[in-house]
C-alpha cells in the first residue's frame, strides 16, 4: 500500500515542481494557501494563471458574464502579497469565481 505524502513533502520545492509544473491551480486550497504563506508562490502568479485559463477556455464554455479588468485584479493581488502574514485567512490571495 502506498503512503500518502505528508504536508511537508507536498510543500517541498522539489515535489511541487515535479508534480504540478503544468498548472499551479491544480493544487488544493490547503496547499495553495500554504504555498502563499511560505512565499513559494504569489497571489500574482495564481491570478496570472487563473486569467490565462479564463482567456483560453471561456470562449468555448461561456462560464463568465463579466471578468474584472486585469490591471485592477493585478493591483489587488500585489497588495494581497504585501499584507499576507502567517495569521492571514487561508483564502487570502487565492483567486476564485
Amino acid at each position: 500500500m502506498q503512503r500518502r505524502p505528508t504536508m511537508d513533502t507536498l510543500l517541498s520545492k522539489e515535489f511541487y515542481t515535479m508534480s504540478n509544473a503544468n498548472n499551479l491551480l491544480d493544487n488544493s486550497i490547503a496547499i495553495l494557501s500554504q504555498l502563499l504563506r511560505t512565499k513559494q508562490c504569489s497571489a500574482v502568479e495564481l491570478l496570472t494563471e487563473a486569467t490565462a485559463n479564463i482567456d483560453k477556455h471561456d470562449a468555448s464554455i461561456n462560464s463568465f458574464i463579466t471578468v474584472q479588468a486585469k490591471g485592477h485584479l493585478m493591483t489587488m493581488a500585489q497588495e494581497s502579497d504585501k499584507r499576507r502574514t502567517t495569521d492571514s485567512s487561508p483564502l487570502e490571495g487565492l483567486p476564485y469565481s
